[in-house]
């Protein structure tokens, strides 16, 4: 099939139920589930990426039928890509090229410097897909969970973004990029923030000493979200140092027993090796295997001396 057939444009919201039917049926069927159309549960992993960065989004036509689709994370100087997904009989005909080769230009539009992609370490045709871009294979990045069932509620609840008056919520928001300005130049998710309360997908946990902000984690959880039901989804947490990071992991678990949701969910890179070692000594399980690629071949904020979780997928 020649590419040229191929049309990408800008998402729009009326595509998204052909890009969640899309999405479900490549990934499901990639991971061998028998019934692929189940990938995901509940969750709704494209339409949240599509309310967040709707300018980030494309899909691939073919005859005027949506036969792909890639979405663009801006993180500030950091961003990322994906899902990208295609149309189960037309994988290796050109359509994750096509997207690609629309979807790089926008990093450079959104002001991004260092750009990366969690993809499948045992998956030779993604590895040399992405390496034709100049993406570079470095560590793994894994998908961690923790069942907190029977998991008592807090006498005292962690301080949430949106349990502040609406005056202070700009500050606080402020205090989290300062914060991660500090981890990594440029780093920004205030935007991934900002939507999450926009849209009442969860909460944003806030952990101070004082007046100093020393952590926050961003957190989807339910139906309708990245997370799906019965799940809490860190989707990113930062805090300044391991006894910071500590104290931030024992108020999500609190968030997690509030709401009486049973599991837990981040991501970390085996580059911040102290991290992986606290989620694994409270009792987190790895449940995806993946490999972080980053163009150019730059550490960005996978570094040993950042106390980071994060999912990149």
């Amino acid at each position: 099939m020649e590419e040229r057939e191929y049309r990408i444009r800008p998402m729009v919201e009326a595509d998204l139920p052909e890009v969640e039917k899309i999405f479900r049926l490549a990934l499901g069927s990639f991971v061998g589930l028998p019934c692929p159309e189940e990938f995901s549960g509940d969750a709704s992993i494209p339409r949240c990426r599509f309310l967040t960065h709707p300018q980030g989004t494309l899909v691939c036509e073919r005859e005027g039928e949506i036969v792909g689709s890639n979405f663009l994370s801006s993180w500030g100087s950091f961003g990322l890509f994906g899902p990208l997904s295609v149309k189960p009989d037309l994988q290796n005909q050109g359509v994750g090229k096509a997207l690609l080769e629309r979807t790089l230009p926008l990093f450079a539009e959104c002001g991004i410097r260092q750009k990366g992609l969690f993809t499948f370490p045992h998956s030779a045709k993604h590895l040399a897909l992405y390496a034709r871009y100049g993406f570079f294979p470095q560590t793994l990045n894994l998908v961690l969970a923790r069942d907190l069932k029977d998991q008592p509620p807090p006498l005292t609840p962690p301080e949430l973004l949106a349990s502040l008056p609406p005056s202070e919520r700009g500050e606080a928001i402020a205090l989290c990029r300062l914060l991660c300005e500090r981890i990594y130049p440029g780093l920004d998710l205030s935007r991934e923030i900002e939507s999450v309360e926009r849209h009442g997908w969860g909460e944003t946990v806030l952990f101070r000493e004082g007046s100093a902000l020393k952590g926050f984690a961003l957190c989807h959880r339910g139906a309708g979200t990245e997370a799906g039901s019965g799940v809490l989804y860190v989707k990113f947490g930062a805090a300044d140092g391991p006894e910071s990071f500590a104290a931030l992991l024992q108020r999500v678990f609190q968030l997690a027993a509030l709401k009486g949701t049973g599991k837990v969910i981040t991501g970390v890179n085996l580059s911040r090796e102290g991290v992986y070692r606290t989620l694994m000594g409270r009792g987190f399980r790895i449940e995806v295997i993946g490999v972080a690629m980053q163009s150019p071949n730059l550490p960005g904020f996978n570094r040993r001396d950042v106390w980071v979780m994060d999912d990149w997928r």
